[in-house]
C-alpha cells in the first residue's frame, strides 16, 4: 500500500508532481541559499568591519597603549616573585574581571585605584581613553571565530550551489 494512498485525491497528484521533480532536494537548498545569501553577507560583512575599525582604533589609540601599559606595569607589581611576574601581555578580559574585583577590606578594586592613579599623574588620559572606548564599543560583543564560522558556512553554502548547478548543467548538456 502507497504511503500517500490515505491522502485526498489533489493531495497525492501534488506529492506525485513534486517526486517526479529530478534533483529536488538540491534545488531547494540552492533556492534557500540564493533567497538568504545577500542579507547573510550583508551582515557578515558589516560584523567584519565593525571589527576591524575596532582593530583600527585600537592599534591607533596611544591613550589605551598607555592605559594597557600601566595595567600591565601594575599586574607585573602585583604578581612579583611568584611565576606571573614580569608578564610582558596578558589576557584582557580575564585580567579586568579580577581586577575589577573589589574585597571587603577595602572597597577599592585594583581598576579603580588604577583609573584614579591615571587621572593624577596623566588627566588627558581619561578623555582619551574614553575616546578610545566609543570606538569600541560597537565591536565589544562581536567574536572573530563566529564570524569566520559563519563566513565558512557561507563558502560552505555557494560551493553546494555550484555542485549542484555542475551537475544540473551536466545532465542538460546529456540531455540534448
Amino acid at each position: 500500500m502507497c504511503a500517500l494512498s490515505g491522502l485526498p485525491r489533489s493531495s497525492r497528484r501534488y506529492f506525485a508532481e513534486l517526486i517526479a521533480i529530478p534533483r529536488l532536494a538540491p534545488r531547494l537548498r540552492s533556492w534557500a541559499t540564493k533567497m538568504r545569501f545577500h542579507t547573510q553577507a550583508s551582515e557578515l560583512l558589516e560584523r567584519q568591519k565593525r571589527l576591524h575599525r575596532a582593530f583600527e582604533a585600537l592599534l591607533s589609540s596611544e591613550a589605551l597603549h598607555v592605559a594597557l601599559g600601566l595595567l600591565l606595569a601594575l599586574g607585573n607589581a602585583l604578581n612579583a616573585g611568584t611565576a606571573r611576574a614580569n608578564a610582558f601581555g596578558f589576557r584582557l578580559d580575564t585580567t579586568l574581571e579580577a581586577m575589577s574585583t573589589s574585597s571587603k577590606a577595602s572597597p577599592t578594586s585594583v581598576i579603580g585605584f588604577l583609573a584614579r592613579h591615571a587621572m593624577r599623574t596623566a588627566p588627558h588620559l581619561a578623555g582619551d581613553v574614553a575616546k578610545a572606548a566609543k570606538q569600541l564599543a560597537p565591536s565589544v560583543r562581536l567574536d572573530a571565530t563566529e564570524l569566520a564560522t559563519e563566513a565558512s558556512t557561507l563558502a560552505a553554502d555557494l560551493k553546494s550551489v555550484a555542485s549542484a548547478l555542475a551537475v544540473h548543467e551536466e545532465v542538460e548538456a546529456k540531455a540534448a
